[in-house]
C-alpha cells in the first residue's frame, strides 16, 4: 500500500496593504524548536504577476510522509513584499505560526503524552478514508 501522505496548499493572501509591490510568500512545516521536519518541509514563492498586489496568489505546497509528522507539528507562513514608499527595501508584512493538527478532544495541541495515541488516531482516520477496495480514487 501507498504511504499516507500530507499536503499543506498556500494558495493565495488577502487584503495586503497599499504600500506593497512585489509579495514573496514561505511556508515552512516546522517541530516545537522552529526546525523544519525535512529538507523539503520549507517552500518560497513569489506572488503571481497576473494576480491583484493586494490580493496574490502562490503556487506553494509542502508534501510530507505522516510517518515523519509530529502531532506537535507547527506550520509557519511570512510574507515579505517590496515597499516602494520606502526606496523599495524588503519588508514582512504578515507572519503566523500555528499548530497543524489540533487534538479533537481539546482543541489544543497534543502532549507529549498524548503523542502516541494521536498518532494511531490520525493514521486509523486516513486508513478510514481510503476507498473500498476496487475503487478508485
Amino acid at each position: 500500500s501507498a504511504p499516507d501522505i500530507l499536503v499543506v496548499i498556500l494558495d493565495a493572501a488577502r487584503f495586503l496593504p497599499d504600500n506593497v509591490s512585489v509579495t514573496r510568500a514561505t511556508l515552512s512545516l516546522v517541530n516545537e524548536q522552529g526546525v523544519p521536519l525535512t529538507e523539503e518541509a520549507t517552500t518560497t514563492d513569489v506572488g503571481d504577476v497576473d494576480s491583484g498586489v493586494h490580493s496574490p496568489r502562490f503556487a506553494l505546497a509542502v508534501v510530507l510522509l505522516v510517518q515523519d509528522l509530529s502531532p506537535r507539528t507547527w506550520m509557519s507562513v511570512r510574507i515579505d513584499a517590496v515597499d516602494p514608499m520606502s526606496g523599495n527595501k524588503s519588508v514582512t508584512v504578515g507572519f503566523a505560526t500555528l499548530p497543524l493538527l489540533l487534538h479533537p478532544a481539546t482543541g489544543r495541541t497534543p502532549s507529549q503524552d498524548q503523542a502516541n495515541t494521536y498518532n494511531k488516531d490520525l493514521k486509523a482516520h486516513l486508513d478510514s478514508l481510503d476507498p473500498p477496495e476496487g475503487q478508485q480514487q
